[in-house]
C-alpha cells in the first residue's frame, strides 16, 4: 500500500511460490496502480536485492549504537520475501507486510 493524499491504500498484494518467485496481483487502478506494476518489474527482473538492515553494535563504553548496513539478499534466501517489502519501501515508498 501507500499513502495517497492522506490516507492509506491498498493497492495489491504479493506472493511467493517455493522458490520465492513473486507474483503481484494488484487490486487498484489507476496511476498508483501503473507505478505499482512499474516498481514490480524492476524487482521482479532482479535475482538478489540490496537492502538496508540495521546491526546493533556494542560500544567499548557498555553502550549500544544502531548501525544500519546495506547487505545483499538472494532470491534462494528464505529472507527473500521479507527483502521484496524492505525493497519496495526503501526505493519507491510502499509500505506492505509479509502474507499480506
Amino acid at each position: 500500500g501507500r499513502m495517497v493524499k492522506g490516507s492509506f491504500q491498498s493497492l495489491g498484494s504479493i506472493s511467493f511460490d517455493k522458490d520465492n518467485v513473486g507474483a503481484l496481483t494488484v487490486t487498484a487502478k489507476g496511476e498508483e496502480a501503473d507505478k505499482l506494476k512499474k516498481a514490480w518489474e524492476d524487482v521482479a527482473a532482479q535475482d538478489m536485492l540490496s537492502v538496508r538492515r540495521n546491526k546493533r553494535v556494542k560500544q567499548a563504553d557498555g553502550s549500544t549504537v544502531m548501525n544500519f548496513i546495506g547487505v545483499n539478499v538472494e532470491r534462494s534466501s528464505e529472507d527473500y520475501p521479507q527483502a521484496t517489502i524492505d525493497y519496495l519501501s526503501n526505493r519507491y515508498g510502499y509500505f506492505g507486510k509479509p502474507g499480506g
